[in-house]
């Protein structure tokens, strides 16, 4: 890729002439032709090559070719890191090791040995012209006894149409094989100008083409658009050329078995259509040439054995203290990572090669929350949180051609992915093109289009990423950027599922569930590879039971309601015995304790709900220097300003002073329940100054269930009865003889309303209102 300064001033010319034209040609390199002895010249190969000069005078009559100086050349070694992975994890050890090997220094022996001139292939339909090689350094008298003797045949040559040209061979003894004829529609050769005209030609650039007998992908024709299609974008305007490279000719080169080594060779070209020119920059015919190797030990030699001039570089890298092609990384961001490996060698020349690696996350997964499976498979909607990166996918291009012409005028697009770009047109006969693209995430894509100079409306270009959504949709496009961005390929990692049994696909994050019996399933998605990481999460599908489902108590209305539709009936269970069956969801009643319902479904599925529980209200009065409480509780505790009140451990608790005080109960199916009094104006507390008979109903208003407290009863007995606002009693409790202190539990079922409590001691009678709801 340098130039090299080379020097051909010293060439002499004839007495009385000029040297005008220096014509510079290295082996398989075509022709370069300059005005001056003193220049500069790409060096295109990456071995060795020979470097060859022919003079031309201001007659125009042009020397024979020198021969060849080699030119050693310091190429690219190839990089072998196929070890390296393509993905790694945040946090991951990541290996990066290389081989790199460099090419020796030989000078394929394939090259040509004698050489024509360079000549112009005007558009003259009919017209032959011939270039004559004369070869005198074979062993005289030698024979071609096979067609492998004739080592190299090669032209150096552009033409902006293939199908014009009849191209042959004539040995010595005027034996002549064909090379070419016509074929090839559509298809330059070399890089041509196809604007110019016999009176305004102007070269572009030849390419090499050779033939051999041992060549297996046909003739130019063969390869041309109308055949295997092997070409390459290139002239102006663009259009399909065939590639460089070995053909087979149209008549085989055993033609020439018999044929003199010695003597004059001739190449004849014959236009036959019209419209189109080109030229010939050189040809040239070597016997059997062999490799020369003589080269090998004066190739560059690669820097090794040294960090200085060999090593690693990129985020987190760690080069290897013993062997300076190896390291280490570990990168904790997610996102792309490029790693680049340099070495020099002994020529001076700095060679690199770059990988581009995906780093994830670590997958944190959630399998889900647990189910339950009766009858139908039931679906395991785990989630994969943080969704790692797939490090490479298929995107696809498809361009699109109306009239199955190919596209004309030069139109064609440049895909460019990771800094490296690709040429792409349709040929004729194409009316879809479906090419897929191999892309990397996080590296950039551009697509570039050049519209044609003729029918470009015919012309149509599809972009789809890896998910099949559409990136682009042109038809008829102007020249410019039609996308440009980012690669994504988005998605996990690989997951799967262990045990498999049971499972409608191990392999899907979300499959089906149907287990013989209870089961627990892991889930695990792995980030492949040498530097790779997984999750894991569990989920239990269990085959004993439904899910639980929820129940709500209104108020209001006294209904338990179940927020498990879909069954077919309810079983309610008050303080575990069967209470009610339903066959809606929800149950009216008024009765405390610890409710569950059974769902049933049609196919005989059932499902518990969680437990409700209804509780008493709980009220504290005080009743001279009492304070009282509703009876029948599985337990009492009282506290005096926050101070537990030791032994006080039922209804009644004696007041101690003034202040707060607190009784909490709990019930026997699991209720807990609190209320609060404050006890004030008390000096003292003195039973004996209360002599009258006293009671109170707590608490009000009620739901039927109260208590009533009585004092001073004096061992009387009698009754209480319930009266409604029209003095009509609807309900009666007979009381014996009552202590001096008592609390009554009433259990009243009555219509909502208010009612009087009408209590009877002997001759002593006390009346209190209450309201039941």
């Amino acid at each position: 890729g340098e130039l090299l300064s080379v020097d051909g001033t010293a060439s002499l010319a004839a007495p009385g002439r000029t040297i005008t034209q220096w014509n510079w040609m290295q082996q398989g390199h075509g022709l370069v032709m300059t005005a001056t002895g003193l220049v500069e010249l790409e060096v295109p190969t990456q071995s060795a090559t020979v470097l060859h000069l022919q003079v031309v005078d201001d007659l125009g009559c042009p020397s024979s070719f020198t021969a060849g100086v080699p030119v050693l050349i310091g190429s690219t070694p190839v990089f072998r890191t196929g070890s390296i992975p393509n993905v790694a994890c945040v946090g991951s050890v990541i290996p990066l090791d290389t081989d790199p090997v460099q090419a020796p220094q030989l000078i394929q022996g394939n090259g040509c040995t004698s050489f024509g001139s360079p000549i112009f292939l005007p558009d003259d339909v009919g017209l032959t012209l011939t270039n004559q090689i004369s070869i005198n350094n074979g062993v005289p008298g030698a024979i071609i006894a096979d067609p492998t003797q004739i080592g190299s045949l090669c032209v150096e040559m552009e033409h902006s149409y293939m199908g014009d040209l009849l191209i042959s061979l004539t040995c010595p003894n005027g034996s002549t094989t064909v090379l070419h004829q016509q074929g090839g529609a559509g298809t330059y050769l070399g890089s041509p100008i196809d604007q110019d005209s016999n009176q305004s030609s102007a070269m572009g650039t030849c390419w090499s083409y050779c033939w051999s007998d041992t060549a297996t992908i046909g003739t130019w024709a063969d390869n041309s658009n109308t055949g295997s299609q092997n070409t390459t974008l290139a002239g102006v305007p663009l259009s399909s050329s065939l590639n460089p490279g070995t053909y087979e000719p149209v008549q085989p080169l055993a033609n020439l078995v018999g044929c003199p080594v010695n003597g004059t060779w001739t190449l004849s070209i014959t236009d036959l259509l019209g419209s189109d020119n080109g030229f010939l920059c050189n040809w040239c015919i070597g016997m059997n040439g062999e490799v020369d190797s003589s080269f090998v030990d004066l190739g560059p030699v690669l820097g090794l054995n040294s960090p200085d001039s060999s090593y690693w570089s990129g985020p987190g890298v760690e080069n290897s203290a013993g062997d300076h092609t190896a390291a280490t990384a570990m990168v904790n961001t997610p996102g792309t990572a490029l790693y680049t490996y340099t070495i020099l060698d002994s020529y001076g020349c700095a060679h690199d090669t770059t990988i581009t690696l995906a780093i994830s996350e670590v997958p944190v997964l959630d399998a889900g929350p647990d189910l339950f499976y009766c009858a139908d498979p039931v679906l395991i909607d785990a989630q994969v949180q943080n969704v790692p990166i797939v490090p490479n996918c298929t995107w696809t291009l498809i361009l699109l051609e109306s009239a199955s012409d190919g596209w004309n005028g030069g139109a064609h697009l440049d895909v460019t992915t990771g800094g490296s770009t690709v040429t792409y047109t349709v040929l004729m006969g194409t009316p879809m093109e479906v090419i897929p693209l191999e892309v990397l995430t996080g590296s950039s894509i551009e697509l570039f289009y050049t519209a044609g100079t003729i029918w470009n409306n015919e012309n149509g270009v599809i972009l789809l990423n890896a998910s099949g959504d559409t990136l682009v949709n042109v038809q008829g496009g102007l020249t410019g950027v039609l996308y440009s961005d980012i690669i994504d390929c988005g998605g996990i990692g690989e997951g799967v599922w262990s045990p498999t049994t049971g499972l409608s696909d191990p392999f899907s994050i979300t499959p089906y569930a149907a287990p013989a019996v209870t089961t627990e399933y892991t889930l695990t998605v792995s980030i492949p590879g040498v530097a790779g990481c997984s999750g894991s999460d569990a989920v239990i599908v269990s085959t004993e039971g439904g899910p639980p489902f929820t129940l709500d108590h209104d108020e209001d209305t006294d209904e338990i309601c179940a927020d498990g539709l879909g069954f077919s009936a309810y079983d309610w269970y008050r303080n575990g015995a069967f209470f009610e069956q339903t066959s809606g969801p929800c149950l009216v009643t008024t009765e405390l304790g610890a409710w569950t319902a059974l769902g049933i479904d049609q196919q005989g599925c059932s499902a518990f709900s969680d437990t409700l529980l209804i509780c008493p209200m709980v009220a504290v009065v005080q009743n001279s220097g009492l304070l009282v409480t509703q009876t029948g509780f599985a337990s009492y505790a009282w506290t005096w300003n926050g101070q537990p009140v030791e032994g006080a451990v039922g209804p009644l608790l004696e007041i101690s002073g003034n202040g707060w005080y607190t009784v909490t109960i709990t019930t026997t199916y699991g209720c807990t329940v609190s209320a609060s009094i404050e006890a004030t104006g008390l000096v003292g507390v003195d039973e004996s100054a209360y002599t009258e008979l006293q009671f109170t109903v707590f608490p009000v208003p009620n739901d039927g269930n109260f208590t009533v407290s009585i004092l001073n009863a004096s061992g009387a007995s009698g009754n209480i009865r319930i009266l409604d606002m029209t003095g009509r009693v609807v309900h009666e409790l007979g009381l014996g003889a009552i202590p001096e202190k008592a609390l009554i539990p009433m259990d009243v079922s009555v219509a909502p309303g208010a009612y009087f409590v009408r209590l009877q001691l002997g001759e002593r009678i006390l009346v209190q209102r209450v309201v039941i709801r």
